[in-house]
Parts: C-alpha cells; sequence; structure tokens
C-alpha cells in the first residue's frame, strides 16, 4: 500500500492502487490527519466512502464550554458517534453510566 507520510504527491497509480484496496476491503469510511484534506476528499470520493478529517474529531484538544466535548469522555463519546456514522451504524443509547457524561 502506498505510503502518504511525507509531503510527496502520490502518484495517480498510487493513488488508484489505494482506491482499489478500499473498494476491494470493504471500507466505508476512514478517518485521516496525516494527509492533506483535499487528498483525503480525492480518495474518499473515487472509492465512494467518507472522510472524517481532523476538524470533526478531537484528537489533540477537547472542546470549548458548550460544545458537547468538553471532557475526556465527552469527547470521546462524540469522536465513537462521529465515526459510527461515517460507517452508516446506528448510534444507540449510551449506557446508564456514561448518560451523566454527555
Amino acid at each position: 500500500m502506498p505510503s502518504f507520510e511525507d509531503n510527496a504527491e502520490p502518484s495517480a497509480a498510487d493513488l488508484d492502487a489505494l482506491t482499489a484496496r478500499i473498494k476491494e476491503r470493504g471500507v466505508r469510511a476512514f478517518v485521516e490527519s496525516s494527509m492533506s484534506p483535499k487528498l483525503a476528499r480525492t480518495i474518499a470520493r473515487e472509492a465512494g466512502v467518507t472522510v472524517v478529517d481532523s476538524e470533526s474529531l478531537y484528537a489533540d484538544s477537547l472542546g470549548v464550554e458548550g460544545s458537547g466535548a468538553e471532557t475526556y469522555v465527552d469527547a470521546t463519546i462524540h469522536n465513537t458517534r462521529v465515526i459510527l456514522e461515517a460507517w452508516g451504524e446506528p448510534v444507540g443509547p449510551l449506557p446508564a453510566e456514561l448518560g451523566a457524561a454527555a
């Protein structure tokens, strides 16, 4: 599988190979923060999947007051919901012990 960890632009062949692999494996969505958002969106569009970008998730910080992601638990719940929804999975109610956190 091609690596997109550096700043080099992948070739068309690299993109085709990655797109084929995504389709072959049945990937429905992916989270990407190490490549340019434009490249991630291009790959997602070509593969027919959803990309969850770093702007949709709380990875390096918590949310501001009122965001619903002010605590570690709240941010984790938010991130889990975003990823499940991108996969097309139903998001059920939180377990009672976490209900007070959200």
